[in-house]
C-alpha cells in the first residue's frame, strides 16, 4: 500500500541523487511490494507536468541565459543531485576558461598595441635623423645653441629643434606614448641625440643621434650621443 512514508522516502533518496533501481532494490529488501514501489516510483499526479515544464524551461535557458538556468535547475526541478553538480561543474569549467581566454587575448592586444608604438615611435625618430641632416645642409650646423639633455619641449627653437618638421614628428613622438622624450645639442660639437622611453617597456628607452646610432639604451641619454 502506498503511504506518505513510502513518497517521502523515495523523494528523498532522489534528491541525494539514488537511481530508481537503488530505491527499488532497498525497498525491496525492507518488504515493500513491487506493485507499490512501482507506483510509488512513477509519476505523481501532476508531477510529470510540472517535472516537463520545468526540464523545457531549463535547457531554454540553458542557450539564454545560463546562469538562471542554473538556479532554476537547482530550484524548479526534479533531476537527480549527481546531474545538478556535473552540470554545476561544466559551467564553472567553462568559465573559467572564458575568463583565461580572455585574460590572453587582451593581454596580447595590449603587447600588440604597444608594439605597434614602438614602431610608430622608432619611425618617427628615424625621420628626425632626416630632416636634422637637411636641416644641416641648408643651414651649414645643427644649431647654435647648446643644449644638455633635457626636454625636447624646452631645447632651443635656433636648432634643428626648432624645425617645423622635426617640430611635428617629436609631436607625433608624444602622442604615441613616449613616457620620456629627451634631447642634447652641442653647438662646439655639432653633435645631437634625442631618446625616447618605449611604450611596451618602462625601462628601455630608443635612441638616435647625429652619428647614425639606432639603438636601445636603459636610461634616457646624459649626453650629446647614445652611446
Amino acid at each position: 500500500m502506498i503511504t506518505d512514508e513510502l513518497v517521502r522516502y523515495i523523494k528523498q533518496e532522489r534528491a541525494r541523487g539514488a537511481s530508481d533501481d537503488q530505491i527499488r532494490n532497498t525497498l525491496k529488501s525492507q518488504g515493500w511490494q513491487d506493485a507499490d514501489i512501482a507506483i510509488g516510483l512513477g509519476p505523481q499526479p501532476g508531477g510529470q507536468k510540472k517535472s516537463t515544464v520545468a526540464t523545457v524551461v531549463t535547457i531554454i535557458l540553458f542557450f539564454l541565459f545560463w546562469p538562471l538556468a542554473l538556479v532554476l535547475m537547482w530550484a524548479w526541478t526534479d533531476w537527480s543531485r549527481n546531474v545538478k553538480i556535473a552540470l554545476s561543474a561544466v559551467f564553472g569549467v567553462f568559465i573559467i576558461v572564458i575568463g583565461v581566454v580572455v585574460f590572453v587575448v587582451l593581454r596580447s592586444l595590449g603587447e600588440a598595441r604597444g608594439k605597434a608604438r614602438d614602431a610608430a615611435i622608432k619611425g618617427n625618430l628615424a625621420n628626425v635623423r632626416v630632416q636634422a641632416e637637411i636641416y644641416y645642409d641648408r643651414k651649414g650646423s645643427y644649431g647654435s645653441s647648446t643644449y644638455l639633455p633635457g626636454d625636447c619641449a624646452a631645447a632651443p627653437a635656433n636648432s634643428i629643434f626648432g624645425d617645423p618638421g622635426i617640430v611635428q614628428s617629436l609631436s607625433a613622438v608624444r602622442s604615441y606614448g613616449a613616457g620620456e622624450l629627451t634631447c642634447a645639442i652641442s653647438e662646439t660639437d655639432q653633435t645631437w641625440a634625442i631618446s625616447a622611453r618605449l611604450p611596451s617597456d618602462a625601462g628601455e628607452y630608443w635612441c638616435v643621434d647625429s652619428t647614425g646610432s639606432s639603438l636601445v639604451i636603459l636610461s634616457p641619454i646624459r649626453d650629446m650621443s647614445c652611446l
